[in-house]
């Protein structure tokens, strides 16, 4: 058995992600998000592996998730103890 486990992120579509953007009790932190600038833009000039910003803006939350590779795979907050706790 080959497997592929990758602990740094979950897909936008994931409950924990649709969540966090609804800011819902503590999953408010599951992930890595700023404040964009004054104008709108995304908080840094970061480029993810796959290029293109590694911020996107979400207007419903009001600030921008930090994703490392696809703007679809927002990374996890792993300072967040109880996002450590859930990958244990």
């Amino acid at each position: 058995i080959v497997m592929d486990l990758v602990p740094n992120h979950t897909s936008d579509d994931h409950e924990w992600f649709q969540k966090s953007l609804n800011s819902e009790g503590d999953y408010k932190d599951y992930y890595i998000w700023r404040d964009p600038k004054s104008d709108g833009s995304p908080p840094n000039n970061w480029i993810s592996v796959f290029a293109g910003p590694a911020w996107t803006c979400n207007s419903s939350r009001a600030g921008c998730y930090f994703h490392q590779f696809h703007r679809r795979q927002p990374d996890l907050n792993f300072r967040n103890p109880k996002v450590q706790k859930e990958m244990e």
